[in-house]
């Protein structure tokens, strides 16, 4: 006997059976999904809708990452890689060394959120950054307030995380004399946590930052010579724009961390520019010079950076063109009398050398003719 077709009604209950089914399926997919990524700082917001992050290390800053999972394993890697460029503790590689490690901060959420380790308040309740500004905060404060991830509440948290990723990052990312270096230091970043010694990134860091540059009323005086004599040492790299801004920048910038600065930052800049041996460029920056004295045009309110701009966009557009080191009518000028004077140098030692040598002939001629008259009288005595 034929099996009878279901009826309407059985029919839309089979449907909802299985609409059920699929419902709780999806739902058991996406919260899979959110644990294995929403627990690695990944994507997952609610509903399995994913948070927008411009990393994965910031899609959830204040979450555990899960290093059994892929994606956690992947953001370990990232932290704790080396810096694009090896840091040897020397001081004129600290702009290059602080930029890579703020980018790598931000990137991977470590400045960041309620377990950010790179944001601390000083011991005068002021709130700063420790990878700018290393020297505003002294050791002591500092340890205290890396207590709180290394032994303290967030011991067991994201903080402690970040912490492991920042100190083998900037340790991975030393030359091997530096890190020999390093260790001799090690009490200063080391600390007890349950009987085994631990490394806290932030103190690496601020130990790290004492090696190179060395911290100290004397260093603030000395960078700030060494930003007045900024004229002198665009003499001796010859006005090589990038050099002068190299030198400029990694003086500056260590001052900025100690929370210094100078007063005449422009009028510093202004007057090492004038060495430059260019007179293009001169003609340029003494136009802006007029400007911010005067306060118009694009130099009203400029900061000093923008006037580095500038000098650095007619440096590069000068050598593009082959325009580099023209000189001035003045100068010129002077080339051609230095020219002259060289060529009448040239012609009076010519001349004495001539004059030397009309001497010698005629003192040849002379013992010739004294030597032909003794001659004639030999002669003579033995004719009588």
């Amino acid at each position: 006997m034929a099996n009878q077709a279901p009826t309407n009604a059985e029919l839309a209950q089979q449907i909802a059976n299985l609409t059920n089914v699929v419902t709780n399926l999806a739902q058991a997919i996406g919260a899979v999904g959110a644990a294995g990524a929403g627990g690695t700082g990944g994507a997952g917001g609610a509903g399995g809708v994913p948070s927008f992050a411009t990393s994965p290390g910031i899609a959830d800053v204040d979450q555990l990452i899960d290093y059994t999972t892929k994606c956690g394993a992947s953001l370990y890697e990232q932290g704790t890689k080396a810096l694009a460029t090896p840091f040897d503790l020397k001081s004129n590689q600290v702009v290059i060394f602080q930029k890579e490690l703020k980018d790598r901060a931000s990137m991977m959420g470590w400045n960041q959120g309620n377990q950010g380790i790179t944001k601390f308040t000083n011991k005068d309740g002021e709130d700063i950054d420790l990878i700018d500004e290393y020297g505003r905060i002294d050791e002591g404060t500092l340890k205290t307030a890396c207590d709180e991830f290394m032994t303290g509440a967030n011991s067991d948290k994201r903080a402690a995380q970040n912490n492991e990723q920042m100190w083998r990052c900037i340790y991975n990312t030393l030359t091997e004399d530096a890190k020999a270096t390093l260790l001799t230091y090690s009490t200063d970043y080391v600390v007890q946590v349950n009987g085994q010694p631990k490394e806290v990134g932030p103190l690496m860091y601020k130990t790290m930052m004492r090696l190179a540059t060395l911290d100290g009323n004397a260093t603030v005086q000395a960078l700030r010579a060494n930003l007045r004599e900024l004229t002198n040492y665009a003499i001796k790299v010859n006005g090589d724009i990038d050099a002068i801004h190299k030198y400029f920048n990694q003086n500056y910038a260590q001052l900025k961390s100690r929370g210094k600065s100078v007063d005449d930052v422009h009028t510093i800049l202004f007057e090492a520019y004038k060495v430059v041996p260019d007179a293009n460029f001169h003609a340029y920056m003494d136009r802006l010079y007029d400007d911010w004295v005067d306060q118009t045009g694009d130099m009203k309110d400029a900061t000093h950076e923008e006037v580095m701009k500038k000098a650095k966009q007619c440096f590069d557009l000068l050598n593009h063109n082959d325009k580099w080191g023209a000189k001035s009518p003045e100068q010129e000028q002077i080339i051609a009398l230095e020219a002259q004077l060289k060529d009448l140098k040239l012609s009076k030692k010519l001349l004495d050398k001539l004059k030397g040598k009309d001497k010698d002939i005629d003192k040849d001629n002379a013992q010739a003719k004294q030597k032909e008259s003794k001659g004639d009288k030999q002669n003579q005595t033995k004719n009588k």
